[in-house]
């Protein structure tokens, strides 16, 4: 593996390269310098000359430094190099310069944020991370996540960072209150100046959970700001208050409408940062590789309308759950008068399943599946179990066309029982 690094011959870019030469040397890897230019022969030569000079003059230690002068676009071939020596980081200087309080970061950051497979590390102070990686200094992260398992990408990335030197990190999570409202299927006031205590509990739980997944650092601490719109603004603010030397966000990296690049938070932040910032590809070269690890399911949620088949659901549940995993038998109700006997015959599985009655909740809910999924979210659920029919029949209220809706709407994986 290697670093990848992007050079210009300017000085943020030297400063760029300085780093990168800095994190392979303590990560073991290789340093590959690119240049791109499309120019005549004679000027080709003095580039390789210059390209050289560069690498020389941050060759030591036995650090192995190789250069690559390419005559294409820069994002373009930068990326290319990165498959070719699979690189585990692209490094970069900030490019252009101060309008206002904002970072003119330039189309070759943003384009290989918009599309690499890999890390990029946007280098615009580099002296706070070059005495962080000899030992110096400690630097504080502000880390922003969404709280989805594709954030989990961005928790990997900032324990490999974290242990390049002594790390703080600051974990945030952006609350939009209209958008938790409608995962969580609350109803009532929507709260501008306080978090909801259903939405704060979620968050807090999520956040806990994906701190203690963080290795490598001497502390992490979390918080979750609210916004009314954009969710770089709370980010910058939480970066700013921790003094933060490094921003680390994910990307979506949606492809199709330029738009939605253009609206994102890895684009704001890259534009809107004062400081250092990791963009982290959600969907990247070790999803393969991750794939294939056995995930640890500590929350299930299990469905039933007491039939044979969402009966059977839960008995898959309860097979799968390992003893310290939380389990919840669930319900749902067209209506109030229906409760009372519906939580008889839900307390009457838990026990049969040897299960305390605690683990039952009864959802009273017109949209099954909404109902379900919002429960599942609140609960923490990390897998939900429903029955389906064999023939996509909607004969009960969990199968057939609920068991679709749920694949479409929930963020966590899904096991769907078959009918025998």
């Amino acid at each position: 593996m290697a670093i990848v690094c992007g050079v210009d011959f300017s000085e943020p870019s030297r400063g760029a390269a300085r780093i990168a030469a800095s994190i392979a040397r303590r990560r073991g890897q290789a340093l590959v310098l690119v240049h791109s230019a499309s120019l005549p022969g004679v000027e080709r030569e003095s580039l390789l000359a210059a390209l050289e000079g560069e690498a020389a003059a941050l060759r030591d230690d036995g650090l192995l430094v190789t250069t690559e002068l390419r005559a294409g676009w820069p994002d373009e071939d930068i990326e290319r190099v990165a498959e070719a020596t699979n690189a585990s980081m692209i490094v970069l200087g900030a490019i252009g310069h101060r309008r206002g309080t904002h970072w003119v970061v330039g189309s070759v950051p943003e384009r290989i944020a918009q599309r690499a497979r890999r890390p990029l590390l946007v280098v615009r102070d580099p002296s706070s991370l070059q005495a962080w990686i000899r030992g110096t200094a400690s630097l504080t992260f502000a880390v922003g996540t969404d709280l989805t398992p594709s954030s989990l990408r961005v928790i990997d990335e900032t324990s490999r960072m974290a242990v390049l030197g002594r790390t703080k990190v600051i974990l945030a999570y952006v609350i939009y209150h209209p958008a938790e409202y409608a995962r969580l299927d609350l109803t009532g006031p929507i709260y501008h100046r306080r978090t909801h205590p259903v939405v704060e509990e979620v968050v807090t739980r999520g956040l806990e959970e994906q701190a203690r997944a963080i290795a490598g650092a001497e502390s992490v601490h979390t918080q979750h700001p609210m916004t009314l719109g954009r969710t770089a603004e709370p980010l910058f603010l939480v970066a700013d208050e921790s003094r933060a030397d490094l921003i680390v966000i994910g990307a979506h990296q949606r492809h199709g409408l330029a738009r939605v690049w253009h609206g994102s938070v890895a684009h704001n932040v890259l534009h809107g940062a004062s400081t250092n910032v990791l963009v982290v590809p959600l969907h990247g070269t070790e999803e393969g590789e991750a794939a294939l690890r056995p995930p640890e399911v500590t929350s299930i949620l299990a469905a039933t309308d007491f039939s044979a088949g969402g009966d059977r659901a839960l008995a898959w549940a309860r097979a799968v759950a390992s003893p310290a995993a939380r389990l919840l038998l669930v319900t749902v109700v067209s209506d109030e008068a229906e409760r009372p006997a519906a939580t008889e015959q839900l307390r009457k599985r838990a026990e049969a399943m040897n299960l305390d009655v605690s683990n039952c909740e009864v959802v009273t809910a017109k949209d099954v599946a909404a109902a379900i999924t919002a429960t599942g979210e609140r609960f923490g659920a990390r897998l939900l179990c429903v029955g389906a029919s064999g023939d996509g029949g909607t004969a009960h209220p969990f199968f057939g066309s609920v068991a679709r809706d749920l694949l479409t709407r929930s963020r966590v994986p899904i096991l769907a029982v078959r009918e025998t």
